[in-house]
């Protein structure tokens, strides 16, 4: 009997062997694919965090000069992005700002009298600050939550004041004078160079109300490696504030980088397999279900002729569906068992879409029994003539 019931499929037993190739290409090639893109996807995500993105500011496409000019409520909100690592900003120090010391007093101690420094105190510096000064000027303590300042041997020298002294800052568009703290004095700072805490940054800014802007030579920053992903983001932000919110006016005044060519050139390639895995997968899982059904469906309709013949002989149609459908159920249900074996064993298990495979078989039974069933409910005489007619 089972043989008998077997007979019929190994009549056709080449349509039923593309049917288990095509349900064996959709179980493995299903897991295979999204084992890549599990793996490209852990191998961009590992690139983004450890890439470092720089960003750097320099003059516009306005401007034929070396250096840029910033208003200190733009510098204030790039600092507020806090999504930097390194921060390092240096610029003129305006004519209107000195630096004096008891070598050259300003202020009378007996009378209260206040007098402008000598012109020998307006030394003409640059003012830097860096989120890590200590990385680029040799080891400086950390700012305390006064006004302070780091600045080289040879400007303490002329000042006269040494690490841990004070010089007195002194606006001449806003008479004021503040008190400021050397918190070191170290060669490897620029004779020309004055290392600023953020405190005395933002004291010295907000009291140069008759400037309108900074001239800056150097701002560049690296992006802290969560904040990678966001650089696009970040880059439209910081253009917004160092130009016009206006997409025509971008780097017009102050050009806005980063090393996007070499962002590119590294995850470009990583992105376009990842898209490419993405695609196949998805076509894989979407085209091959429908091959299978098409093959089982040509399968089925081959067992047309041995349904009318076992009518005629007197067989009721439920044997007849049984005796037919069931070896056909059995061999579809092997057709994805082994290759989900296969799976299990190469260890594509956990990349496998269990729930997706089960619903494709079930479906291929559903399939199959509902054409099988159809055939046992025809006239045998109407399946036989339409066999013929065929022949």
């Amino acid at each position: 009997m089972i043989r008998q019931n077997l007979l019929p499929i190994l009549r056709k037993w080449k349509i039923w062997l593309a049917v288990f190739l095509a349900a064996a290409a959709f179980t493995v090639s299903g897991a295979w694919l999204s084992r890549e893109v599990a793996r490209n996807q852990a191998e961009i995500d590992q690139t983004w965090e450890e890439m470092t993105v720089n960003f750097r500011l320099g003059p516009g496409r306005k401007s034929l000069s070396s250096t840029f000019t910033l208003k200190f409520a733009q510098i204030r909100k790039l600092i507020e992005l806090d999504c930097y690592e390194s921060f390092d900003l240096e610029m003129t120090v305006p004519r209107g700002a000195a630096f004096v010391s008891d070598k050259h007093p300003v202020i009378d101690l007996e009378t209260g009298t206040v007098t402008e420094p000598p012109p020998e105190s307006f030394v003409p510096c640059s003012l830097v600050w860096a989120a890590s000064p200590g990385d680029k000027y040799g080891p400086i303590p950390k700012w305390g939550e006064s006004r302070e300042m780091a600045i080289s041997p040879a400007l303490a020298e002329y000042f006269g004041v040494e690490a841990g002294g004070f010089l007195t800052m002194y606006s001449r568009n806003k008479i004021g004078f503040t008190t400021t703290k050397i918190t070191a004095v170290n060669a490897e700072i620029p004779d020309d160079v004055i290392v600023a805490s953020p405190d005395l940054f933002s004291f010295f800014s907000a009291n140069d109300q008759g400037v309108s802007g900074y001239s800056a030579s150097v701002l560049t920053f690296t992006l802290k490696k969560e904040e990678n992903r966001n650089m696009a983001e970040l880059y439209d932000k910081i253009q917004k504030i160092v130009n016009t919110p206006s997409p025509y006016d971008r780097n017009k005044f102050v050009s806005v980088y980063y090393n996007e060519g070499e962002i590119d050139g590294v995850m470009g390639p990583l992105q376009n397999a990842q898209r490419s895995a993405v695609f196949f997968e998805k076509l894989f899982r979407t085209v091959l279900p429908f091959v299978v059904y098409a093959l089982e469906l040509i399968a089925v309709l081959g067992l047309a002729n041995e349904c009318g013949v076992r009518r005629l002989l007197g067989d009721g149609a439920g044997a007849v569906f049984f005796g037919i459908w069931l070896p056909a159920a059995v061999f579809i249900l092997i057709s994805y068992l082994l290759p989900s074996l296969a799976v299990l064993a190469a260890g594509l298990g956990p990349y496998a879409s269990w729930t997706t495979t089960a619903l494709h078989a079930a479906a291929s039974l559903v399939l199959t029994a509902a054409v099988t069933g159809l055939f046992c409910l025809l006239n045998p005489l109407n399946l036989l003539k339409e066999r013929n007619d065929e022949q």
